[in-house]
């Protein structure tokens, strides 16, 4: 015998369930064109913003590193000439630089108030450009201004920091390669590199200090020696929080709403 009491019950219940399951579906469909708002599309500022920044940074650094390559190299083999070259272009990179801080005001104003946080971090980003510019013009011209007037390096020193310039460009190179490739999530492997650098550089000073110490003579170019390495340390801490900062402003940009 069939039994048919408890179908509209049964009727009912499965309307409150389709009626369930679209309003579910209305609410992620609408969270979800919420969430695509959020991150696209960029506003064009923005974009025009992002790109130049990431090719200020890119073209910046490879200027630096080869500056700075090239004048360790220099001075080691004390070729005036080419120290000389090395200082009219790191003086120009600086001028450079300072001209696009001269520019910041009018950059600023192409931020909303929404974007407050991203225009933080292009200042700083800025900031951190002008310091590495400045850090590299006080190595090259101690460079250039010690062999100008004459004073040899020893065999040792000059060996040193050749083995040194080689592991500053693999620094460079790898800083590089992360920013080409927008590989910020390798941000730790180039903390490594830094450290190993500055681990690098104390150990020189420390040992340059103890030949000084016992030899007592060679004071200028060792002194020369020592402020060219404590500002190429200021360099490279620089050039790590450009990075970072690089990498903020990225984000930070990709999040406007």
């Amino acid at each position: 015998m069939i039994y048919f009491g408890k179908l509209p019950v049964i009727i009912a219940l499965i309307a409150i369930s389709i009626f369930i399951i679209i309003k579910t579906h209305a609410i992620h469909k609408k969270s979800f064109l919420k969430s695509e708002k959020k991150i696209n599309p960029l506003t064009p500022e923005s974009v025009e913003i992002l790109k130049s920044c990431n090719q200020e940074v890119r073209h910046s650094l490879v200027r630096v590193s080869k500056i700075l390559f090239l004048t360790y190299s220099a001075f080691a083999n004390e070729k005036l000439k080419d120290l000389k070259s090395n200082k009219k272009e790191a003086k120009k990179l600086r001028k450079d630089i300072n001209e696009i801080k001269g520019e910041l005001p009018n950059i600023l104003k192409k931020f909303k108030e929404s974007e407050i946080e991203s225009g933080h971090y292009y200042v700083q980003l800025v900031d951190y450009l002008k310091e590495t510019s400045n850090s590299l013009y006080h190595i090259v011209l101690p460079a250039y201004t010690h062999v100008d007037n004459n004073h040899p390096l020893d065999q040792e020193q000059s060996d040193e920091l050749k083995v040194f310039n080689e592991q500053l460009n693999d620094f460079f190179n790898y800083a590089l390669n992360l920013l080409q490739k927008g590989a910020f999530e390798e941000e730790d492997e180039l903390i490594k590199h830094r450290d190993h650098l500055i681990d690098l550089i104390n150990s020189i000073i420390f040992n340059r200090i103890k030949i000084l110490k016992k030899k007592r003579k060679g004071v200028k170019v060792s002194m020369t020696y020592i402020e060219m390495l404590s500002e190429t340390k200021n360099l490279i801490l620089n050039i790590v929080q450009l990075l970072k900062t690089s990498k903020r402003l990225n984000a930070s940009i990709f999040d406007l709403v």
